[in-house]
């Protein structure tokens, strides 16, 4: 009668890391995203950034005219 007692804790037990585990997995993903966003919004900001200077530099060129 002790080892069925014994293995019906160390079930429950097992699944309670294997639940931590995958929350860990999707906060890992969700940081994963976050940074590819970030990467992503830091390129277009400067892309915006250099097609702002390229408008202001053409429009002083041709107001020179």
């Amino acid at each position: 009668m002790d080892s069925p007692s014994t293995d019906l804790p160390d079930q429950p037990v097992a699944e309670v890391p294997d639940k931590k585990s995958a929350h860990r997995l999707s906060l890992t993903r969700i940081d994963k995203r976050f940074t590819a966003l970030f990467s992503i919004l830091a390129k277009l900001f400067f892309i915006v950034l250099i097609v702002l200077a390229m408008v202001v530099v053409t429009r002083e060129l041709f107001s020179q005219e």
